[in-house]
């Protein structure tokens, strides 16, 4: 998950100033939409995974967001508004159960004695992924920008192509929790 988000997400402020021409009045409503919506769905998704599981509530925070990053792919200058907003909503209710499932996963799944050494390990773990992914993809964001935005001969820019690699890499985390974490057998109390 810290690769997929950090390959795509640090690049999207720029890109929305330049390239989609958003006010930055425009961006502070964003921000405040993303946050409203956010604590709205929070209360939603935790009730759901007191229901069904924190892994089912993983399982749709993915769906979400892997289907906000295939959007936002799709966002570019003269239409790009509607798609980012888009983006940006079904990004706030996937992230209002994300980090929680996440940590929660480790909960479930890892005995009580070593808990706190897995989450320090996780949290370590994600913040060199992320910082690395950012960095490398840095590299490529270049790279395809030094093209004039041409990417395949086609009119690509670099934000739509890391946005769909991060839509890919949410497909592969969807499936690492259906096909490995689902089938681990959970820890009690």
């Amino acid at each position: 998950w810290s690769v997929s988000h950090y390959i795509s997400t640090p690049f999207y402020g720029t890109y929305q100033i330049k390239e989609l021409g958003f006010s930055m009045t425009f961006v502070s409503v964003l921000g405040i939409v993303y946050a409203v919506v956010r604590s709205v769905f929070s209360r939603v998704l935790g009730r759901y995974a007191d229901k069904k599981s924190f892994a089912s509530m993983l399982n749709v925070c993915y769906i979400l967001v892997g289907a906000a990053f295939l959007i936002n792919s799709f966002a570019a200058p003269g239409f790009g508004r509607i798609f980012f907003i888009v983006y940006y909503v079904l990004y706030a209710i996937s992230m209002a159960g994300l980090n929680s499932a996440m940590i929660n996963l480790i909960y479930d799944y890892v005995n009580p004695e070593h808990r706190t050494l897995a989450l320090a390990f996780s949290s370590g773990i994600c913040g060199v992924l992320g910082f690395l992914s950012t960095f490398l993809a840095g590299f490529l964001v270049d790279w395809i920008q030094s093209l004039e935005n041409g990417f395949l001969g086609l009119g690509i820019y670099a934000q739509q192509v890391v946005s769909f690699l991060s839509f890919l890499l949410v497909i592969g985390c969807f499936l690492y929790v259906n096909l490995v974490v689902r089938k681990l057998p959970k820890r009690g109390e």
